[in-house]
């Protein structure tokens, strides 16, 4: 029986330099935040989870990370298509670390170990729609 390992699936890992002072600002907003509201329940099971608008918000610190992301996942050139020989329904586990940015496609079937730390875990998750019209582009200042 012949193996083949078709459909790689793209996936980017980024190490975001210089984002002590943007991760120390998003900790105490964050943390803030989610002290004051309830947050909105999605699959967060004993967290907390804030309401779907980050890009939308207009302090800095969340500017930086929009930016970031929009940048990252534009940058065709550093695209890697990453099979390493895996097949259907194997896993493909990714340590994370402060100023990580992990980009892949919204239908890879993802989730998070529950967090058994003392330290506050922030993960801050996104959806990006590319296009190729203008009128659909994203202007982050």
């Amino acid at each position: 029986m012949d193996n083949f390992s078709l459909f790689g699936t793209p996936i980017f890992v980024y190490d975001m330099s210089g984002m002590k002072e943007v991760n120390l600002e998003l900790t105490e907003r964050l943390q803030a935040e989610s002290s004051a509201s309830p947050g909105v329940r999605r699959a967060n099971v004993g967290g907390w989870h804030s309401p779907p608008n980050i890009a939308s918000r207009t302090e800095q610190c969340y500017r930086h990370v929009t930016r970031m992301i929009i940048n990252q996942v534009g940058a065709t050139h550093s695209t890697v298509t990453a099979n390493n020989g895996l097949e259907s329904g194997s896993t493909f586990m990714i340590r994370p670390r402060s100023g990580m940015l992990v980009v892949f496609p919204g239908w890879l079937q993802h989730y998070v170990h529950p967090y058994r730390g003392t330290r506050p875990r922030i993960i801050i998750a996104s959806n990006v729609v590319m296009s190729p019209s203008e009128s659909a582009a994203v202007a982050v200042p």
